[in-house]
């Protein structure tokens, strides 16, 4: 007993020790920020550095685990779309720096920050763009710039959009693995990585028409702003004309070659500042903690925005994941709510699980019998089950370069026999008083009643997406089926073929909306909502380095990588049929 005292007295010590610590680093923090310059006490120049995510909600990105000991924010989309805007008549700002290597962040994304720019551009103040190598992406941003500088040693890599899949199936025979591969769909090529060894004359059809419409959307737009034809922008791709500095002057995509220090010197020129001068530099992160945007919705009646970003799992309440119970609790408050007149659901999501799918897709029924008309909105990605939860919204609307359709089902069983038994020697048996007792595991070969119950139940869930497809659009099934088996589109080739009602971004989603419920005056509500990371600010006192690395930390290759990890993870855990877009476009 006494022992135990000791221990216990001991341990509570170290507890209100480690709070005491806890608490001082917090006052410290606290005298540090009073005692810290105001950003804006001098003339400011906001400096945007995109980072390689950007969510549509503020900090709605997936954790690391544990006690993520991250201090890094993730600025949302229409919170940066919505900085840059103010930032035009804001008197504290007085001009923006565009940097330009930008990697990571999706087609409809780009397309949202750009017309934010393009905005701003219509004030008086500069918008330059300096960068020591320009990614396609990120001059797809800077093209809008008065003035593009750029490294003596750098170059504009514009090389046009390319899809690199690899294929595992030559492996996975080498290490005894085998996939059992059920799907419904010519075009649905998410599973064609593990069943064959290079792509599909469907797959290759429908990326090419996809990507061709994405670089004709680019090479449209960047050749305005360089005036440029398109044609002259495909064959600068098509050439990889830009290969150093002065291929890009040559080829008018830059206006100056200059080294850092020499591109502040025009920025002091232009204000008289002496050329000792600091420029201070706002980032989007320290104008966004340091700014009140207007709110130019106001009104009692209230439109609920609904952010459904991430791939659909089953159970899961991570943020930057759709779930079915994290949805499902966020409609019914919705649903209690008596303000909420209206619903725009933005949906930027490859798909995921089916279950999950069919779930969320009911609660938009609900809100709908309850005279809640619900408008849809695409962002990068709206595909498969991320089309599927919203195919019955009252109207949808998607940017020209969303990723949508991918209408299809897929299931996919590991066969690892050959592993087990042959190369280590691990052998199952069993006894079972029903004929599925054991479940279909990777653990033994696939019966043919196997095969027909995997068969039977893509088909039918097929035939079930085809028909609340069909219904939701007004379409007959032949018809939904014509345009579906997984095939991809673009947000204007989806217009085309009736699958969207119109090409516009959230903002015009939101009017919609207020048109659909007549309001002539409405308050916004967000969802989900996003807790702080109640650890950030005491992390930021400490080295970074010691801090957990998240995501955003990784290189192009390691996302990949990590990406076709958590594909196999997620199939694997989930064991039931999936509705997924095949990859993810990344240029």
């Amino acid at each position: 007993m006494r022992q135990f005292l000791k221990f216990f007295t001991a341990s509570c010590l170290g507890t209100l020790a480690a709070l005491g610590l806890i608490l001082l680093v917090l006052v410290i923090y606290g005298v540090s920020m009073d005692d810290s310059k105001d950003p804006f006490a001098e003339a400011a120049i906001l400096k945007i550095d995109l980072k390689s995510q950007v969510p549509e909600r503020t900090d709605n990105v997936a954790s690391t685990g544990g006690f993520n000991f991250e201090s890094e924010s993730y600025l949302g989309l229409h919170r940066i779309s919505e900085l840059i805007k103010h930032a035009a008549t804001d008197e504290r700002i007085e001009g923006i720096v565009l940097q330009g290597n930008i990697d990571g962040i999706g087609p409809a994304s780009l397309q949202t920050l750009r017309e934010a720019l393009v905005s701003f551009k219509s004030s008086d103040k500069f918008l330059y763009s300096f960068g020591d190598f320009y990614s396609q992406q990120g001059y797809y941003l800077s093209s809008v710039s008065d003035s593009v500088f750029l490294n003596p040693n750098g170059n504009i890599d514009i090389r046009g959009f390319g899809a690199m899949i690899p294929f595992f199936k030559e492996a996975m025979d080498k290490l005894g693995v085998k996939m059992n591969i059920f799907y419904a769909g010519d075009f649905k090529s998410a599973t064609e990585p593990y069943r064959l060894k290079e792509m599909s004359a469907e797959s290759k059809l429908q990326t090419r028409f996809y990507l061709d419409n994405i670089a004709e959307n680019y090479n449209t737009e960047v050749g305005n702003s360089r005036n440029k034809s398109a044609s002259d922008m495909q064959a600068i791709a098509n050439e990889y004309k830009i290969r150093n500095s002065d291929d890009a002057i040559e080829h008018g995509l830059a206006d100056v070659v200059a080294y850092k220090t020499e591109f502040e010197d025009v920025l002091r020129t232009r204000f008289g500042w002496d050329k000792k001068a600091e420029i201070n530099y706002v980032s989007l992160e320290t104008y966004d903690a340091n700014t009140a945007l207007t709110d130019k919705y106001k009104g009692k009646s209230k439109i609920a925005v609904v952010f459904a970003e991430g791939e659909i799992h089953y159970q899961d309440d991570n943020k930057g994941v759709i779930s079915n119970g994290k949805y499902e609790e966020i409609f019914d408050k919705i649903l209690r709510n008596d303000k909420v007149k209206a619903v725009v659901l933005r949906v930027n999501s490859p798909g995921g699980d089916a279950f999950a799918s069919d779930v969320i897709w009911h609660k938009i029924e609900e809100l709908k019998a309850n005279d809640i008309p619900v408008i849809a909105s695409y962002g990068d990605y709206a595909a498969s089950g991320g089309y599927y939860i919203s195919c019955n919204a009252n109207k949808i609307l998607a940017q020209s370069n969303t990723i949508t359709g991918s209408i299809g089902v897929f299931s996919m069983i590991p066969d690892m026999t050959e592993m087990l038994e042959e190369k280590i020697g691990i052998h199952f048996d069993s006894v079972k008083t029903a004929n599925y007792a054991t479940g279909i595991t990777p653990f033994f070969d696939l019966t043919s009643g196997d095969r027909s119950v995997m068969e039977e139940s893509t088909d039918a869930i097929y035939e079930k997406f085809l028909t609340r497809v069909a219904d939701g659009r007004g379409k007959s099934k032949e018809e939904i089926h014509a345009i579906a088996q997984g095939r991809v589109w673009t947000g204007a080739q989806a217009l085309e073929n009736g699958l969207v009602d119109e090409i516009g971004d959230l903002e015009r989603a939101i009017a919609v909306a207020a048109e659909s419920a007549e309001l002539d005056e409405h308050g916004i509500v967000y969802y989900p909502s996003i807790e702080e990371n109640p650890y950030k600010e005491i992390i930021k006192l400490f080295d970074q380095g010691t801090a957990m690395v998240g995501q955003s930390k990784l290189s192009k290759t390691e996302r990949e990588l990590l990406r076709e990890y958590s594909f196999i993870k997620n199939l694997y855990n989930s064991q039931r049929p999936m509705m997924r877009m095949p990859l993810i476009l990344e240029n």
